[in-house]
This record gives C-alpha cells, sequence and structure tokens, in this order.
C-alpha cells in the first residue's frame, strides 16, 4: 500500500494501482501516525458510493487521530472549512459558499487565463532560448493557478507573495505554524479591507452572502480562502503538469485532438481519470459499524478513499492503465462525488483546458528533458504531483 502513496515515480506508482486492483476493492493497512484500524477503497462502485454514504464522516466518534493540539486561533481562522465539515454545519457552508462561486464569475475569468497563459508561455519560450531547458511546473503549471485564484479573489499584488509561501503546504496550520500564523494574518488584513472597500471579486462575493440572515463567521471566511490556496490551487497545479506530462508521453493520442481543439475538453477528462491530482480523499471516519465490501468496519476506524485507485478499476474503465482520449470517462471521481464534489470543478476543467491547448499549440517540437522513469513524485498521502517537469527543444 505505500507503494500507491509513497511512489516515487509515475511508472511506480501505476504499477501499484494494478497490484490494488488485482487484490480487489478493499485493503486493511496500519498508518504509522494512527493507532487505530485504517481501510483504503480502491474498487470504483465501493469508492463512489463510500463518498457518498452519510455513516463515513470528516470528525471522529472517537477523537480522530492523536497528535498535538492545534493553537485555537489557527484552528478558528484555518480549519473552519468545508472540506472538513459534516452536515449540518457543511450544508450551511457549502449553499453560502455557491452563492458566490458562481458558474458565472468562473466563465468571466477566462479571457484572463487565456492571457496569462500565453505570458507565461513566453517565459517557457525565453528559458528554453537561454538554456536550452524549462521546467513547466515552476514557470507554468504553479504560477498559472495561482494567479487565477489570487485575480478570483481580488488579492492584491503587495499580498500575493506571503500567500505564494503557504500554496504549497499540505496541512495547513501544523507543520509550520509561524508560516501559518503569518497567512492567516494576511488573510484576516484582506477580509477587514474587502469589507471596507467591497469589490468585484469572490471573497467580497463571500464576505456580502447571505441565506435567512446568516453569513459566514470570520473563521469560516478566512478558512475558505486557505482551502482554495491550498486544495484548489495545488489540485490544479497537478492537473496542468500532469496533463503536459501526458501529451508529452503519448504524442500519438493527443493528434486529433490538436486537429480539433473543440476537443479539449475529452483530453482533460481522461487525463482527469488516467492521472488525476488526487491519491486519496481526506480521511474518513467510520460514525458506526458497517460494511464495506463484505468487510465488517468498527466505529471509529480510519477509511481513505482512493480515488486514483478507483479510476484505474478495470470493472469500470476497460484497459484503465491506458491512456485513450477516446474514451467515455463520464462517472470519473477525480472530483469526488457527493456532498464534498469538489466546487472548483468548472475552474480546474476551465484551466486545463485553456492551459493544455496553448502549451500543444505552442509546443509541439518540445520532449521530455529525460526519461519518464527518472521523474520523481512529492511523497504525499493525498496529491499525485511531480516535483518537476524539464523539457527541452527536439
Amino acid at each position: 500500500m505505500e507503494s500507491l502513496f509513497f511512489a516515487t515515480s509515475p511508472t511506480l506508482r501505476r504499477e501499484a494501482l494494478a497490484a490494488l486492483a488485482a487484490a480487489g476493492p478493499l485493503h486493511q493497512v496500519r498508518l504509522p501516525f494512527a493507532p487505530m484500524p485504517a481501510w483504503v477503497v480502491t474498487g470504483y462502485a465501493e469508492t463512489r458510493a463510500a463518498l457518498a454514504d452519510s455513516r463515513l464522516v470528516k470528525n471522529s466518534p472517537n477523537g480522530g487521530i492523536p497528535g498535538p493540539p492545534m493553537d485555537p486561533d489557527l484552528e478558528d481562522g484555518l480549519a473552519q472549512d468545508m472540506l472538513s465539515m459534516d452536515p449540518p454545519r457543511h450544508t450551511r457552508l457549502r449553499k453560502l459558499v455557491n452563492m458566490a462561486f458562481t458558474r458565472r464569475r468562473v466563465d468571466l475569468l477566462e479571457p484572463a487565463i487565456r492571457a496569462l497563459t500565453a505570458s507565461l508561455l513566453d517565459d517557457v519560450e525565453k528559458q528554453l532560448a537561454a538554456t536550452g531547458e524549462a521546467d513547466m511546473i515552476s514557470l507554468f503549471a504553479r504560477p498559472l493557478p495561482f494567479t487565477v485564484i489570487c485575480d478570483l479573489l481580488g488579492i492584491p499584488e503587495e499580498a500575493r507573495a506571503r500567500m505564494a509561501k503557504y500554496s504549497t503546504t499540505d496541512s495547513p496550520g501544523k507543520d509550520n505554524a509561524a508560516q501559518a500564523r503569518d497567512v492567516l494574518a494576511c488573510i484576516r488584513e484582506l477580509v477587514a479591507d474587502k469589507r471596507a472597500e467591497p469589490a468585484d471579486d469572490l471573497l467580497s462575493a463571500l464576505i456580502q452572502a447571505r441565506d435567512d440572515g446568516e453569513q459566514l463567521t470570520e473563521g469560516e471566511l478566512t478558512s475558505m480562502v486557505q482551502l482554495l490556496f491550498v486544495a484548489g490551487h495545488e489540485t490544479t497545479v497537478s492537473l496542468l503538469a500532469n496533463g503536459i506530462f501526458a501529451q508529452l508521453t503519448n504524442p500519438d493520442q493527443f493528434v486529433t485532438v490538436r486537429d480539433d481543439p473543440s476537443r479539449w475538453g475529452e483530453a482533460v477528462e481522461e487525463v482527469l481519470r488516467f492521472d488525476g491530482p488526487v491519491v486519496t480523499a481526506l480521511p474518513r471516519f467510520a460514525a458506526e459499524p458497517m460494511e464495506i465490501a463484505g468487510r465488517q468496519i468498527a466505529a471509529g476506524d480510519i477509511v481513505l478513499i482512493s480515488v486514483l485507485a478507483a479510476n484505474h478499476d478495470g470493472a469500470r474503465f476497460d484497459d484503465p492503465a491506458t491512456l485513450q482520449l477516446t474514451r467515455e470517462t463520464a462517472g470519473h471521481l477525480s472530483f469526488g462525488h457527493g456532498i464534498h464534489h469538489c466546487i472548483g470543478a468548472p475552474l480546474a476543467r476551465l484551466q486545463g483546458r485553456i492551459a493544455m491547448g496553448a502549451f500543444a499549440e505552442r509546443f509541439p517540437d518540445v520532449r521530455l528533458a529525460v526519461e519518464p522513469d527518472a521523474l520523481r513524485l512529492e511523497p504525499s498521502l493525498i496529491f499525485n504531483k511531480l516535483e518537476a517537469l524539464p523539457v527541452r527543444r527536439d
């Protein structure tokens, strides 16, 4: 199981996915950081059901995973987000956020995303001309979604450097408390500024959102901002990087898409299925004794739901280890399922279509600068992300 979570290369991770699929839809494991039993769900049908099962909750009935207590101020300011909540509080938060984070607001970003994409690819061009090699993550896949999130929220330029240091943290407020306090202070300043002078941006809309007289609390507002920067930003970085990696390692698959740009949406969906940005959803706990795939799960047990493994289940997708842009990908689980389905999915898809299409058009003569097996994945229980993606011209 460690080979799935902590694979060092894309090839090793795909081998782990194939092995898990052959071994069944549910696996009992021991996690080094948790004393209670843990289970990993990998089958497609079981994963889809688990994601929507109200008996699997974010807050453990037995107190959760032991660890040092989080600073109360950081917990209030950074941990009051939808991804960490169960109903009914999650229901209230989701409804308020949906009022602000509309499809119209996402669609209005398209011209700016296209312009930013072109500008960042100019930087890649300059780097290739200067040194013969460029890292597509540091020059393109990371700055694109970071800038888009900042534009969406209305973050001023002077605050972006502080937020940039925080956007790559897997566990906000836990691993680096000093950094988290700095960023929380920054977010609180932004909220205060937007309260005083609202603008046409998502942060102002979140502040103003009301439902039957209810609004987001200060802690919920600041937590939502950090959620967008960590969960929303980091997953889109991986989507873009994995999409470019797919183009470079499966060029024949992308010929028809390059000839017909209207099909980039299909390409993005298959990349999401084949090499999605998330390995497992955030841990859940069994709120009561239950059964998954014929196995008994005790109340309080940890349940990890691997959406990446589910997307490689041969019972749902034929020849799942092969990238096939013509396949029917409806139902892939890269954005989750049920009440925690990713609220930022339309924005991630939009960036994927624009970025992958622009890269293909601009750099048809670019190839990987190293062998695919030389690429390294960052060790993570949650994210499926490359450390770097060096390219060079033929």
